[in-house]
């Protein structure tokens, strides 16, 4: 026979209508006689000398009532947190000697329903513990029928969702299983939610996705690092395809008190096809499919690091078509974009598949041979000519045009420590002295002789530009930026010439490359603004307001002192906020954003607005437009010129108007050229247009409104 037990000693009720106790004390008399005290009112059906025993006997026998001492071993509040959680069910009261206000409330906060001091009369400890249980068994009742209205409401949304939901086990035997899905996860998958229930969610997991255990999502709330984890997850659809969702996942204990996971998944699908789309387009040409002019940059810098480091010799080629304004003028553009992409294929046909191939500008390319010296550089350079003059020859409406190349060549090696943008200009040079020879060939730059043309050259451009700055030998023209879905005040940007020693005018192409590089452009660019502001202030005195845009140079922009020449023009002139604009290309805001930033507060400060030129040229970084405060963004003309016939430009544009409103900023489509475009535009909700179609670029006074006094905008100063 066993020996006796302490429950053994307990007087027990054999009536079945009792309700059931666990006593926990490690004191021996204690469970006597409280056992005792309770003999006839209820039934103690286990007794438990430290916190373990006490929620393990919870769990297993889920008393009515638990009887917790508040210093048994393992801890009173230990225990009572226990039990609370292992069965809720359970009234707990505490006995103790210690009523301190602040045992009292950690208690209660843990889940004791009453705190009784032990050594009262039995029918005092007996009326309190029924008491405690008939409040404990209310707020039961309550709970749970607030949790079940709590849980009709969760199960209702979870099925009616209209993102994929799913609920996943987190331990146990069926660790990691399906509890159940909802429709629209199943749907996403191409399943039905029967399908799912029981699965792994594994099985319809992309191989190149499948958890590796620590970067697991489930894993991670199984381990219990957190509670909520963010994730995004390849599923495979019945039908083989792939699909893209961001997921969130909870841990949470369900009503069989197992931890779960409940997850939530988006499918981003047509979201990553987008983001793909302009991924590509960050670094290729639309036209021809070519790497454009900044990814060609990045190729050539990495192709400079591994010759130095490896001692690989490679050469560059620059590209120019010979003839092909005649080929825009006389058959159109719509036959210069068609003779373009006709040569850029034969061109990539033409070079290795390690050779890297660009399209730099309208009809000029670039090309990185790796591995090749000047031999195998020549022997390129003669396919290439051969192949353009083969297929040189296009035809429009009876009419036909031919075009050949010119192509400059440039040798480095480990031992050059020129920059990308030496070894291009290099190239360029050697382009230019093709063409001059009689174009259709290609000529090797020479860094001996060469040389010092290059310094006269470079000397003549610093005399003609110090002489244009010293004397103002420049000259504004208006181009109109026409209202489509917005309105206000008649807007126009001012572009710059320069007055040659003829005293033809020069297109700013021809020199501010030039005024940068011998750090003339400042004074150029406050040249240009001061005079903008004193036609700002003449136009509103006579109650003619009107906007003007300038362009700025990023070196001016790196400088401090753009603000306070903006201060010192604001103190001068007089003129409304918002009516000077102040342009900054992309490449500029992207490259010195916290300057760009500070800028745009000081500027905006001033009453001037600011407006990002050029976007879409860099597009790779056209997210970083949430980190800049814009009113304006102009999309570049390389998307609006060809819109009516080109979907990805049509996708791109629209993609612009969406960011712009999103950040409270209007949009301007640079190089409109018909009516079809302008249509597109207007439906697409851009804001302003620019361009030939709109309106030409003149001189001030035959562009912008009269002045009521018959001032000569020309001649403001």
């Amino acid at each position: 026979m066993p020996p006796p037990t302490v429950l053994d000693a307990i007087p027990q009720a054999t009536s079945p209508g009792l309700s059931r106790v666990l006593l926990a004390d490690d004191d021996e008399m204690v469970r006597a006689v409280v056992g005792a005290q309770l003999h006839g009112a209820f039934s103690i059906v286990a007794v438990a000398e430290d916190a373990d025993t006490a929620i393990a006997d919870a769990a297993r026998l889920r008393p009515d009532v638990a009887l917790i001492d508040v210093e048994m071993p393992g801890g009173g509040l230990f225990a009572t947190q226990g039990i609370r959680k292992a069965s809720p069910t359970t009234a707990i009261v505490i006995l103790t000697s210690d009523d301190s206000r602040s045992s009292v409330l950690q208690f209660l906060e843990a889940g004791a329903i009453a705190y009784l001091r032990k050594g009262m009369p039995g029918h005092q400890l007996a009326a309190r513990v029924g008491e405690a249980m008939t409040t404990h068994r209310a707020l039961v009742a309550r709970d749970g029928w607030k949790r079940q209205a709590a849980e009709d409401r969760f199960h209702a949304a979870f099925e009616q969702a209209a993102v994929g939901m799913a609920i996943v086990a987190l331990e146990g035997p069926g660790a990691g299983l399906i509890v159940v899905a909802n429709h629209a996860f199943a749907a996403m998958i191409g399943r039905e939610a029967s399908e799912l229930t029981g699965g792994n969610l594994e099985q319809w997991t992309h191989p190149d996705d499948l958890p590796d255990g620590v970067t697991d999502p489930l894993a991670t709330l199984a381990r219990g690092d957190q509670e909520r984890v963010e994730f995004e997850q390849r599923y495979l659809h019945r039908n083989g395809s792939v699909i893209s969702a961001i997921g969130t996942a909870a841990s949470f204990v369900d009503e069989d008190a197992r931890r779960v996971a409940v997850i939530q998944v988006l499918d981003i699908s047509e979201r990553k096809r987008f983001e793909g789309q302009l991924e590509y387009l960050a670094d290729h040409d639309t036209l021809t499919g070519l790497f454009n002019r900044r990814r060609f940059s990045e190729e050539l810098d990495r192709e400079l690091v591994r010759s130095r480091r490896y001692g690989a010799q490679g050469a560059l080629l620059v590209l120019d078509f010979d003839g092909f304004k005649f080929v825009n003028d006389a058959l159109g553009h719509a036959a210069g974009d068609d003779l373009v992409a006709t040569l850029a294929a034969t061109m990539q046909r033409t070079v290795r598949n390690t050779d890297v191939l660009a399209r730099t500008g309208g009809d000029e390319f670039a090309i990185i041979l790796p591995e090749s010296d000047l031999e195998a550089a020549m022997l390129v350079s003669e396919k290439l000519l051969s192949a353009i003059r083969r297929k040189g020859t296009i035809m429009r409406n009876g009419s036909h045009a031919k075009v050949t190349t010119s192509i400059g060549i440039t040798i480095f090696d480990a031992d050059i420590q020129f920059t990308a943008g030496d070894l291009m200009v290099e190239a360029d040079i050697a382009m230019y002295d093709a063409k001059a020879a009689g174009k259709n060939r290609a000529c090797v730059y020479q860094r001996g002789g060469q040389r010092r043309e290059q310094i006269a050259v470079r000397q003549s451009w610093l005399q003609r530009l110090q002489d244009a700055v010293d004397h103002q030998r420049f000259v504004l023209h208006a181009q109109p930026i026409v209202p489509v879905c917005s309105n206000g005040v008649p807007r126009f940007e001012l572009l710059l010439r320069m007055r040659d020693d003829n005293d033809d005018l020069m297109p700013p192409g021809a020199f501010l490359y030039n005024a940068e590089r011998f750090d003339l452009i400042q004074p150029i660019d406050y040249w240009v603004m001061t005079r903008a502001a004193a036609i700002l202030h003449s136009y509103h005195a006579e109650g003619a307001d009107i906007s003007l845009a300038v362009n700025v140079s990023g070196k001016t922009l790196n400088t401090a002192a753009i603000g306070e020449h903006l201060k010192e023009l604001r103190r001068h002139y007089d003129f409304p906020e918002g009516r000077l604009v102040v342009e900054l290309t992309e490449t500029v805001a992207i490259t010195s954003i916290e300057r760009a930033r500070a800028l745009a507060r000081d500027l905006r400060d001033l009453g001037c607005q600011l407006a990002l030129d050029d976007f879409g040229a860099g597009f790779a970084t056209f997210y970083y437009l949430k980190h800049l405060d814009f009113d304006y963004i102009k999309i570049d003309g390389e998307f609006v010129k060809r819109l009516p016939d080109t979907d990805a430009d049509q996708l791109v544009v629209e993609a612009v108007v969406h960011i712009a409103r999103g950040l409270g900023a209007d949009t301007i489509a640079e190089f409109v050229q018909d009516d079809a475009t302008l249509e597109l535009l207007q439906g697409f909700g851009v804001g302003y247009a620019q361009g030939y179609h709109t309106g030409r670029p003149g001189p001030l006074d035959l562009v912008l409104p009269a002045l009521s006094a018959g001032t000569d905008p020309n001649v403001l100063r």
